[in-house]
């Protein structure tokens, strides 16, 4: 005699709606701190067998187990977003309801800086005795972690240009200053240094330093007299006011001291 297996219906009962008797309103969480796991609230109501659904992305690091219902992992990206959250039954009922995740932007932190990083150059304009080339004097400090330094490069430019130019000059693991000379007078040139290591390489540039040269004070000395001898050759020539004595007393051209004779051309 044949049996048969009753069947389950599957329809969903009508007038029974899918619904969240819990709803969250919203999280807030760190940038660049894991999340603890955050379970999502499970629907009831409707023909069960629900299937879920976070619509629209997660912020940047986290990320939705549709099976578990769980959130996790750490954001990356500061900033708010507004979440749907979709649960679905088998007879295709759905519910829903939205909520905000709100991450925080982390507190600025010391930049971490590599090992063979120098502390940022000092740049002083060079004081002058004579006319001269205006030049800037440099000075640093090498890492201070114990990195076994090699020596260090230079390299500066006159501020608003592009290009940089090396120093040629050999600074060794000792070396903290150099002088750049022949410069233009009066104008600003932009500095970086960095460290040179066998171990590692070149290390990166210092951060960039400013510095404005000095104007050549003006020629003084003996060239002054051999320029006040000759005006005053000239002054006398010309009939002017000379002082021949050099002792302040002014002659005009025609008149002579007691003593002298003038000579007229006959």
């Amino acid at each position: 005699m044949a049996t048969s297996t009753p069947k389950v219906a599957t329809s969903t009962p009508p007038g029974v709606p899918v619904y969240f008797p819990l709803a969250q309103g919203g999280y807030i969480y760190d940038q660049g701190v894991e999340i603890a796991t955050t379970t999502l609230p499970e629907a009831a109501g409707g023909a069960g067998g629900f299937t879920y659904g976070l619509t629209p992305a997660l912020p940047a690091g986290l990320s939705f187990d549709a099976a578990t219902r769980v959130m996790s992992g750490t954001p990356t990206e500061a900033g708010e977003h507004t979440m749907t959250y979709t649960a679905t039954d088998e007879g295709g009922r759905e519910a829903s309801f939205d909520f905000t995740i709100s991450v925080e932007a982390a507190p600025q932190t010391a930049r971490q800086t590599d090992p063979r990083q120098i502390d940022a150059s000092t740049v002083a304009r060079t004081q002058f005795s004579e006319p001269t080339a205006p030049a800037l004097d440099v000075s640093w400090t090498g890492p201070s972690d114990g990195t076994t330094v090699e020596g260090y490069e230079a390299q500066y430019r006159k501020q608003g240009e592009t290009n940089w130019t090396s120093y040629t000059g050999t600074l060794t693991a000792n070396t903290t200053s150099l002088n750049l000379p022949n410069l233009e007078p009066g104008a600003t040139y932009e500095v970086q240094v960095r460290a040179v290591t066998s171990e590692e390489g070149d290390g990166p540039w210092s951060d960039t330093r400013e510095g404005t040269t000095n104007r050549p004070p003006p020629a003084t000395g003996a060239d002054d007299g051999l320029h006040s001898d000759h005006q005053r050759r000239r002054r006398r020539e010309r009939g002017g006011d000379c002082d021949i004595h050099g002792d302040g007393r002014q002659l005009r051209a025609g008149n002579h001291e007691p003593g002298e004779s003038e000579v007229r051309a006959g």
